[in-house]
């Protein structure tokens, strides 16, 4: 991604060397330095804008992102029978909801890949100290922590020593979208159990691992999952316009659906 990010800004030795190069190890060495640094911040980007004024490039409606093979698992009636809620509903309301899930995942930053991890920001932050100049170097705030979080299964608890969790246990807002009736395009007014709505997370988990979600586990337990980084869909809209609000939302304690 970040590659193809450097090939289409056209960027040249002047716009982002702090000694600019015409050729040699001194441009390669820089060139391969801004891709990686392009790379994060569009996974970093990825995350959802915490100010209005400063939305990403999806909220702006530059983006849309999708993921790979996820209109084929939600077609898989084999896949999901016997599970309630999304065993009986259309192809096409199984990808909205596990569109929410995984974009709810996704802009808290549960994605695995090395770029969001601490030691590897230290280490581009250091190596791009001195050959790139501003804005294409890491900024100081970069370095303080992971960016990579953890999605917590059902059951599992944080552990002081996990910088970035989200949990998704029955009490969590994805917990509720998917408790929700109105998620399944239900018209019932009240909602499932709180087991009902802990035993569907464990199976979207399940059914997602291996596909779109790896497990992440420490001490030889499973504790979590995140998102596969090569799994992710970024593409251009074809009109830019902010993009309309998709899934879970909290307001108030509330969790609100969008289409």
């Amino acid at each position: 991604m970040g590659d193809a990010i450097f090939e289409a800004l056209e960027l040249r030795p002047q716009d982002f060397m702090a000694q600019p190069v015409d050729r040699g190890p001194g441009l390669e060495d820089a060139k391969e330095a801004v891709i990686r640094v392009l790379q994060y911040r569009a996974l970093e980007d990825l995350s959802r804008g915490w100010r209005i004024v400063q939305p990403n490039l999806e909220q702006t409606g530059l983006l849309k992102i999708r993921y790979a093979g996820l209109d084929e698992l939600a077609a898989d009636e084999a896949l999901w029978a016997g599970t309630p809620r999304i065993a009986d509903a259309a192809p096409e309301v199984r990808i909205r909801a596990l569109s929410a899930f995984l974009d709810h995942l996704r802009t808290q930053l549960a994605i695995e890949a090395k770029e969001l991890r601490r030691n590897e920001i230290r280490r581009l932050s250091q190596r791009t100290d001195n050959i790139l100049k501003d804005p294409w170097a890491m900024e100081e705030a970069d370095r303080r922590d992971d960016r990579m979080t953890m999605a917590l299964l059902p059951g599992v608890s944080k552990t002081p020593y996990a910088r970035r969790a989200l949990s998704l246990s029955e009490r969590s807002a994805v917990a509720r979208y998917m408790r929700n009736p109105r998620t399944w395009g239900v018209d019932e007014s009240q909602p499932d159990s709180a087991q009902q709505g802990e035993a569907l997370i464990r199976k979207i988990v399940q059914n997602l691992k291996g596909h779109i979600l790896i497990p992440v586990v420490e001490n030889g337990e499973e504790r979590g999952v995140r998102l596969l980084s090569n799994a992710l869909l970024i593409r251009l809209r074809a009109s830019a316009r902010r993009a309309p609000e998709r899934g879970i939302r909290r307001k108030a304690g509330i969790v609100r659906l969008r289409a």
